[in-house]
């Protein structure tokens, strides 16, 4: 078989009521220089053998069986078997509009090429796109600054990567939240230029248990927050409202955690490091409030009121 164009890579797990809409939106691309990897990540519904249902109607269809262990090891299966010249990644509970795939790929000379993107959420659609160009070496800073904080940044959907320059980029396993954002700012980093194309090439179906889903205990949110700040620090370019951002995100996923002892957050050297590189983005205010919970005797306090309501409402 001819080497495809475009390798599609949709990881996938108990996804039987979406993966019909999302495959067909793909096999019904009028563009047919493509191959779909299909990475069913040990699925308990029939989503396995919808796969394989799929892959023997088409044979650009490829399907490999894997035992759970989430997203990240999914989409790295599928770059390890990708041919394509470019790759694309598609969730199983998304879609693509007809003419996404179009040949333009064989002549476009940049290392990124990003779209715009429909969201659909509570049924009402929402569009979102950044300014078209050409930004080549030195234009990349400038795209950078502005737009680092924006949506598309932090998801590998909605655009198309060299596979040549994926070969030494993996997702990272142990990322349990904004493993996207990391592999986008690992793969910025090796980028020369990018084209930013004013077409929608994504319909992202937003999940109706986006606000809950993400809770980590205060480690693993420390070291997502970690390994997205290092990653966004090789950049070169500083973004308060991105930095302010994924501090407050990855705060928020374990709050629950910090509740129960302020220490776990505040005292952490790794948090300290980072709020001290970034302290300049925040408000007047909160630095103030951080350096009050940072002490000894507020944290102390606090932890200690906090006890007694809980030994109050057990007792």
């Amino acid at each position: 078989m001819d080497i495809p164009l475009i390798s599609i890579i949709v990881p996938v797990y108990n996804a039987e009521k979406t993966l019909g809409r999302c495959v067909n939106s793909i096999s019904s691309q009028t563009f047919q220089d493509w191959e779909l990897l299909l990475i069913d990540d040990g699925s308990t519904d029939r989503s396995g053998k919808l796969c394989d249902e799929y892959a023997t109607k088409d044979q650009r269809i490829k399907v490999f069986h894997k035992k759970n262990g989430g997203v990240s090891s999914a989409r790295n299966i599928g770059l390890d078997h990708a041919k394509g010249e470019w790759i694309t990644f598609i969730d199983s509970d998304d879609e693509i509009p007809k003419n996404t795939f179009t040949d333009d790929c064989k002549y476009f000379k940049e290392d990124l090429i990003i779209g715009a993107f429909n969201s659909i959420i509570n049924g009402e659609i929402q569009c979102s796109r950044l300014d078209t160009g050409v930004y080549n070496k030195q234009e990349l800073h400038r795209l950078f600054s502005h737009n680092i904080n924006a949506p598309i940044f932090k998801v590998v959907w909605g655009k198309f990567f060299r596979n040549q320059l994926c070969k030494e980029l993996l997702f990272d396993t142990n990322m349990m939240v904004g493993e996207d954002t990391l592999f986008v700012m690992q793969y910025l980093t090796k980028i020369k230029s990018c084209r930013i194309i004013g077409d929608i090439i994504y319909t992202y179906n937003l999940p109706k248990n986006f606000i809950t889903k993400y809770k980590l205990d205060v480690q693993k949110s420390i070291y997502c927050l970690d390994k997205i700040y290092s990653s966004y620090r090789t950049l070169g370019e500083r973004s308060k409202v991105f930095e302010r951002t994924i501090f407050f995100d990855y705060k928020l996923f374990c709050q629950v955690n910090i509740y129960k002892n302020v220490d776990l957050w505040y005292k952490n050297a790794k948090i300290r490091e980072i709020y001290h590189q970034i302290k300049h983005s925040f408000t007047i205010k909160y630095r103030i409030l951080y350096t009050l919970m940072s002490s000894q005797h507020i944290s102390n306090l606090v932890n200690m009121i906090k006890n007694r309501r809980i030994n109050s409402i057990i007792l």
